[in-house]
């Protein structure tokens, strides 16, 4: 069964086979990750979907905040990013364990 969060930052957390206490938490969690960082999930999205293009071919983990900054990155993205990311996995580990288990996050699209 799907679960899901809404949060007024634009963005939803969407979790399968977990409770919706654990959902609920993991927005908590990240709408303090992007309130500290400043930044928004819009950013954290667009940040993301350019990763690929970025990563072609380097080591993204060795980066540093200048190597980010060439690539038009601010290092404050990477850094909220990761914390968004290590936040859901914590939430998702406290979880009772179910086969296919999952928490997502995904912006909200605003429709014309």
């Amino acid at each position: 069964m799907d679960v899901q969060a809404r949060s007024f930052r634009g963005f939803n957390i969407v979790g399968r086979g977990v409770p919706q206490e654990t959902v609920d938490r993991a927005r908590e969690e990240v709408e303090a990750i992007l309130e500290k960082h400043g930044v928004t999930a819009a950013e954290i999205d667009a940040f993301t979907r350019r990763l690929p293009d970025i990563g072609m071919g380097v080591d993204l983990q060795r980066f540093t905040a200048a190597d980010w900054r060439r690539f038009g990155v601010d290092p404050k993205l990477v850094r909220a990013d990761k914390h968004v990311g290590a936040a859901l996995n914590a939430a998702l580990n406290s979880a009772p364990a179910h086969p296919g288990r999952s928490l997502g996050f995904k912006v909200e699209t605003a429709h014309a």
